[in-house]
């Protein structure tokens, strides 16, 4: 089981309130599928969370994701992954907006 900071273990809820069971992909990873019909279907799920970071580093997230927390490494990663995207596309297209 991932390990979860106190910040992120808003994201834990009761699989019984959305009506879930764990199921088993082909992969053979099990993961939570909600059964959820009608209405239901537009169930939100609000959190409690709050971060406030620093680009680029994101030393918050940082800290956490090395202290252990499953989430605040990926969302590092992803925060990352598209900052250099982001990056990358603003120079391929630079000489397109120069002009």
């Amino acid at each position: 089981m991932s390990k979860l900071c106190k910040r992120c273990q808003v994201v834990q809820f009761n699989d019984a309130d959305l009506n879930g069971t764990v199921e088993t992909s082909p992969s053979g990873e099990s993961y939570f599928a909600p059964h959820l019909e009608g209405e239901d279907l537009h169930h939100c799920i609000f959190l409690d969370y709050d971060l406030k970071d620093v680009l680029p580093d994101l030393p918050a997230l940082s800290q956490s994701a090395e202290n252990g927390c499953s989430l605040c490494f990926l969302i590092k990663a992803e925060i990352t992954r598209l900052l250099t995207a982001f990056a990358e596309s603003e120079r391929k297209y630079s000489d397109f907006f120069d002009s």
